[in-house]
């Protein structure tokens, strides 16, 4: 009889973390990635800076740590995977289960393209190929295209603290006709950055 306990229990026992800063690492690996240090200062940026972050600050403390400790709770009680733990709750759940793992499958694919992405970014840097993504002068690059560190270059080679690059071309300060025209296309088409030209 304990032979058949013994085979149960070695069945059912499963792994368990060292430690619980080894728990809580592995949480904070699963929870913030690229997209947190990429993402969020530009989206907090978009929507007014500080006054993004109470709203983004009350819902993860309202809404999201709940929802989290909810769904770690579920899978240490249940020991299994989505499908399984809400199948248990009730057997109609367990579409929310399935859905929580299609929606990761789902992230994982357009997440490999963003890491892609970086990595031809990273390359590039090695391989000292920056301005691309840094200088108006490639091919690629059209009237729209604004780069300050193109003004500071032309300044550098006429001499002339208030020259400006337009149109593939240095202009001095004083230029009225270059600044007039440069002025009238911006105002049609906002500039467009080097970095955001190279990757469209």
């Amino acid at each position: 009889m304990t032979q058949i306990h013994d085979i149960k229990h070695a069945q059912t026992e499963r792994n368990e973390w060292g430690s619980s800063w080894q728990f809580l690492l592995t949480c904070i690996g699963y929870a913030v990635g690229l997209g947190n240090i990429w993402r969020f200062p530009a989206l907090a940026y978009e929507h007014g800076g500080g006054a993004f972050l109470i709203p983004y600050l009350i819902c993860s403390l309202l809404i999201g740590f709940p929802l989290l400790y909810l769904e770690m709770s579920i899978g240490q009680f249940c020991k299994a995977g989505p499908a399984v733990a809400y199948g248990w709750i009730r057997p109609a759940f367990q579409g929310i289960g399935w859905s929580m793992a299609m929606l990761s499958l789902l992230i994982g694919i357009y997440y490999n393209v963003i890491v892609a992405w970086t990595l031809i970014y990273l390359w590039t840097i090695i391989t000292g190929n920056s301005n691309q993504f840094s200088s108006c002068t490639n091919q690629f690059n059209t009237i729209y295209c604004s780069s300050s560190l193109e003004d500071l270059r032309c300044a550098n080679e006429l001499k002339a603290s208030g020259a400006f690059y337009f149109n593939r071309t240095c202009n001095f300060g004083n230029d009225t006709i270059a600044k007039t025209l440069k002025d009238k296309t911006f105002s049609i088409l906002s500039a467009v950055s080097p970095a955001e030209e190279f990757f469209e």
